[in-house]
């Protein structure tokens, strides 16, 4: 068996980049699966049991690679923005990795973990917003709140913020890879300037304005795999 065979995907929709690499066997894909989510015992999409279910029936030793996060900043993080307004985004950062880790410590020791941190949000605010609209996410998050509230957005959280919001949720998802053990799959500082500003190249930006996942076949997955030993 070759390398790359080895290594298994979970992750949201943005993991689909992996197919690139792996043969869709091999990536599990749950869309609109939250990164938080995966700690919530109670969860209604019970993404965490369907998961620890594939480990231990059939991965019980394998590499494993989760690419979780996007669902939390891109959606649920609006949502919340919108509808409280003491939101506070440290706190949220904070509960929705911690659940993530904490899930990622119920994963037997026998497998490698490799932790993606999401990559940065390339929609303007505009076309966001129109994601958001015609998405399903909202309403996922409407149905799992205990206060269901029917809110129209009017806003997102801005670009510049968005860009703050994700730098501190990947800043603290490494460190608490780090503590844990895991290994943590950078990919954002491939796309700094020398200003410290970031630009996502070209090939990876899709056609489509209010396409919210990057280009999955023209070596999105390579940048992400130079972390693991099957690339060094």
């Amino acid at each position: 068996m070759d390398g790359n065979s080895e290594y298994i995907v979970f992750s949201d929709s943005h993991g689909r980049l992996f197919r690139e690499i792996f043969p869709e066997s091999q990536t599990h894909v749950f869309p609109a699966c939250s990164a938080k989510g995966l700690g919530n015992k109670n969860s209604k999409l019970k993404v965490n049991r369907k998961i620890l279910d594939h480990i231990h029936k059939k991965y019980t030793s394998n590499p494993l690679i989760f690419m979780f996060g996007k669902v939390d900043l891109d959606f649920v993080s609006n949502y919340k923005y919108n509808v409280d307004k003491l939101f506070d985004i440290n706190l949220f950062i904070e509960k929705s990795v911690d659940s993530y880790i904490n899930f990622l410590n119920t994963i037997p020791k026998k497998n490698k973990i490799y932790v993606c941190e999401p990559y940065l949000c390339h929609l303007n605010d505009a076309n966001l917003l129109k994601v958001l609209q015609k998405e399903g996410h909202f309403r996922n998050v409407q149905n799992n709140d205990i206060n269901i509230q029917h809110v129209m957005r009017s806003n997102v959280i801005s670009f510049p913020e968005r860009i703050k919001m994700y730098l501190s949720y990947n800043d603290y998802l490494k460190d608490r890879c780090e503590q844990n053990n895991f290994t943590f799959l950078a990919i954002n500082n491939k796309f700094r300037c020398i200003d410290g500003s970031f630009e996502i190249p070209k090939r990876f930006i899709p056609e489509d304005p209010t396409e919210h996942h990057l280009s999955p076949s023209k070596g999105l997955a390579q940048l992400y795999l130079n972390g693991t030993i099957f690339h060094k």
